[in-house]
């Protein structure tokens, strides 16, 4: 038996699956202002052994802990290094393995939540060709490459690497210390951001009346209802932030090649038109029309395709090991 989390920016997911990755048990909290590294850890643990109880499974047959989380993050030693975007604070070099494998008394493997999606792909055998490229958009964009049985990975795990891509030279200035990154338009905050300057700087109070504000900014759910009913200003932050994308998108197809595209997260999700527009934007500038990439919105474990992964990361981790004894 395995347990694995995907701990992200707006939520967390915890499984507990068999060693054919069927989920005997799941759970579900909010990453809010609440959601401390201490609140989180001790949830975890308390939700750990909750599972125990539930499907009446005894500690000895858990073999390990995997877990999808979001970077930068120092993988071998399981630390989560200065994350953006987190709605609580001191998510600073946090030892998630350590402090996991402490609570827990069991083996932890961490990696990036982008990576373990693409591991719970390679489960489902919903491969269509040799190079593939995940991304999931929400409070962030996460990214992974599969490419020769190896999953590639960028200059020091950044697993947001592919966020940080310029897509405007006099754009947005982006907490990176650049301008005009991807993830400047193109993530929850960065849509709620703009359209909140959007509506303010127009001073509609009819849009404004719509809208069920939390806090200071407009809530993405409440964008994509506006975009639903057409109101202009949704309309053109939710287009800009899927071309922007798109663009992003064509970018990184005509470098690396990739014949095969899974784009998922809470954007795509609870906004599907971002997506269409996104795929129409990159498929016109493809530079090699006569590429095939298959395209899909549907990961095949759906919204627990990083904390199954983080499953299927185990299994091989540990079959990988048990070759090399052998």
């Amino acid at each position: 038996v395995y347990k694995r989390q995907d701990v992200s920016r707006r939520d967390a997911t915890l499984v507990m699956t068999n060693m054919g990755l069927k989920v005997l048990a799941k759970a579900h909290f909010e990453m809010n202002e609440k959601a401390t590294p201490d609140y989180v850890m001790k949830k975890i643990a308390k939700t750990y052994q909750k599972m125990l109880k539930d499907t009446n499974i005894g500690k000895e047959r858990v073999l390990a802990v995997g877990v999808g989380t979001v970077g930068p993050l120092d993988r071998n030693k399981g630390i989560i290094l200065n994350p953006l975007n987190f709605p609580a604070t001191g998510w600073e070099n946090i030892p998630v393995k350590d402090l996991l494998t402490k609570a827990l008394n069991k083996r932890v493997i961490v990696d990036n939540g982008a990576n373990t999606a693409l591991y719970s792909e390679l489960y489902a055998e919903n491969l269509h060709d040799s190079k593939i490229a995940y991304f999931n958009l929400g409070q962030g964009i996460r990214s992974s490459f599969y490419s020769g049985a190896n999953i590639l990975r960028a200059t020091e795990n950044l697993e947001d690497a592919f966020a940080h891509m310029t897509v405007s030279i006099k754009g947005r200035e982006c907490q990176c210390g650049n301008k005009g990154c991807l993830e400047c338009y193109s993530t929850i905050g960065a849509i709620e951001t703009i359209y909140d300057e959007m509506v303010s700087k127009k001073a509609d109070r009819e849009t404004k009346a719509n809208m069920k504000k939390t806090g200071e900014k407009a809530d993405f759910a409440e964008i994509v209802r506006a975009f639903n009913r057409g109101e202009k200003e949704a309309v053109k932050v939710i287009r800009k932030a899927g071309e922007y994308f798109g663009t992003g998108l064509a970018n990184f197809i005509n470098i690396l090649g990739p014949g095969q595209v899974i784009v998922a997260g809470p954007i795509v999700r609870e906004c599907p038109k971002f997506y269409d527009i996104a795929i129409e934007v990159t498929r016109k500038k493809q530079i090699t029309k006569s590429q095939s990439v298959i395209f899909t919105n549907e990961p095949s474990f759906g919204k627990d395709a990083i904390a199954v992964g983080a499953a299927m990361m185990c299994v091989r981790q540990m079959l990988r090991e048990t070759r090399e004894v052998m």
